[in-house]
Formats: C-alpha cells, sequence, structure tokens
C-alpha cells in the first residue's frame, strides 16, 4: 500500500498531466477537415467545343502551381491572338498514379479556331455520353466524389470511351470559400 501510495500514483498523475498537455497541443493544432459535397450522378450528352490546352506531369506537391502556370499562359495565348474563352477551364486525366505523378491536359474553350504554339495545341473536345457529377468543395476533395462517379460506371457496367476530364466553374480567385467551389466531373462512356 505504500508503494502504491508514495510511487505508483504519483507517476500516474505525471503521465496523466502529459497526455492532457499533449492532447490539448494536438487538438489546439489540429486543422479542421475540409468539407465537400457530392452531388447526384447522371447520365447526359455532351457537346464537342473549341479549345486549347497544354499537356502537363506533375506530383501533387506541385499541381496546383502547374496548373496556375498552364491556364496562364493559354488566357494570355487567347488574348494575344484577338480571341476569346468560350467557356470556363478544364482539365483532361491522362495518368495518375498515387500522388506521385498526373499528366493531364490544362486547357480552355475557344470562340474560333487557333493554330496553336509551341505546347499549346488546338483541339475539338469529346462529344457524346458522358457520367456525370457536381463536386462542392477544394479541389484536393474531389478524390471523393471522383469515387462516386468511378462506382457508377462500375456498378452500371458502362465502358470507357475517351479520358476523364473535370471544368472549374468557379475561380477560387473571386471566391476565397473553397466550400463554395463548384467542380464539374465527366468520364465519357459508351
Amino acid at each position: 500500500r505504500w508503494i502504491i501510495t508514495t510511487m505508483v500514483k504519483p507517476e500516474v498523475g505525471k503521465s496523466y498531466e502529459t497526455g492532457l498537455k499533449n492532447l490539448d497541443e494536438l487538438t489546439m493544432n489540429m486543422k479542421p477537415k475540409p468539407k465537400f459535397k457530392t452531388g447526384e450522378v447522371t447520365v447526359a450528352d455532351v457537346v464537342s467545343q473549341m479549345a486549347i490546352g497544354i499537356k502537363v506531369e506533375s506530383d501533387m506537391l506541385n499541381m496546383s502551381q502547374v496548373m496556375g502556370s498552364s491556364f496562364g499562359k493559354l488566357v494570355d495565348y487567347t488574348e494575344k491572338t484577338g480571341n476569346q474563352m468560350a467557356g470556363m477551364p478544364f482539365a483532361i486525366w491522362y495518368q495518375w498514379q498515387d500522388t506521385t505523378k498526373f499528366i493531364f491536359e490544362c486547357a480552355l474553350p475557344v470562340a474560333g479556331k487557333l493554330k496553336g504554339e509551341g505546347d499549346i495545341r488546338f483541339f475539338n473536345t469529346y462529344a457524346g455520353k458522358a457520367v456525370t457529377v457536381e463536386h462542392w468543395g477544394s479541389y484536393e476533395t474531389s478524390g471523393n466524389s471522383w469515387e462516386v462517379l468511378m462506382d457508377y460506371v462500375k456498378d452500371n457496367n458502362l465502358e470507357a470511351n475517351g479520358d476523364p476530364y473535370e471544368v472549374y466553374m468557379t475561380d477560387p480567385t473571386t471566391e476565397p470559400n473553397p466550400e463554395k467551389w463548384l467542380t464539374v466531373l465527366y468520364h465519357p462512356v459508351k
């Protein structure tokens, strides 16, 4: 009893106090989990658009910088040629391996045909049937909505008919709240 009273109880008390302090520090520095919302998955017929794009490669860490630079270059080229944007920016996803390697194309719909220049190419977008869903939230949470969309494709035995793409409906430079960012996801299917 003497050992428990003089040695064990004080050590348990110290451990308890240290644990509470560590828990308090952990919760004070914890970032809130980003919120997102996935809309209802539907199948739609999409029409082709004229577009310009830059194919790039990036890891997850540098993706926003690569995208920002690519979209800036596309906007500059559009203005330089006297053409106009004819819709919202989008990205076509060609390859992704965990978070280390993504190959994708940053693209802008344009009002008229352009020649392209350097790494900028002109093309017509996909036309046909696509599975689509709205994603509300930051770009880092869009994987959750992509998973819902891909499960729908699989569960309904639909066959891919092109590369998936996403359209960025909200400009993050004018809307600071990521929970209000709308991205529409598309997966071409037969």
